[in-house]
């Protein structure tokens, strides 16, 4: 199973969220992986702070990998939100957990929607 996480980042930032929720949201929106790790391939994320960062530290703390799909600002500028996450829908997810988020992480969510990837949020 190939899973992208997306969300703010901002998020787990003890200045905007206290750490106890964020430790709460976390477990919750990584149970369900818990319960089908054994099937994770690999976690899909953007490789900036907040919910990217918490994926991948997620994720290696288990074995299992995570691939980082930076956004190219030095080329595309403005577009390389949402080309990067038309570069991480190429990688062909099975399922987008979605944190907290802005304009970025709601592009996510409705090119994953449109492409009829389930989309589980984290609130």
């Amino acid at each position: 199973m190939i899973v992208l996480v997306c969300g703010g980042r901002d998020y787990g930032n003890p200045k905007y969220h206290p750490p106890d929720v964020v430790a709460a949201q976390v477990a919750k929106a990584f149970a369900y992986f818990d319960v089908i790790r054994d099937s994770i391939d690999i976690v899909i994320q953007g490789g900036a702070t907040g919910a990217d960062s918490v994926a991948r530290s997620w994720a290696i703390s288990r074995g299992i990998h995570s691939a980082e799909v930076k956004a190219l600002w030095g080329i595309y500028q403005k577009s390389s939100g949402p080309i990067r996450n038309n570069a991480m829908l190429l990688l062909k997810p099975d399922l987008v957990i979605a944190f907290p988020g802005g304009p970025g992480t709601r592009d996510m969510v409705k090119k994953a929607t449109a492409r009829g990837i389930e989309v589980r949020h984290v609130l």
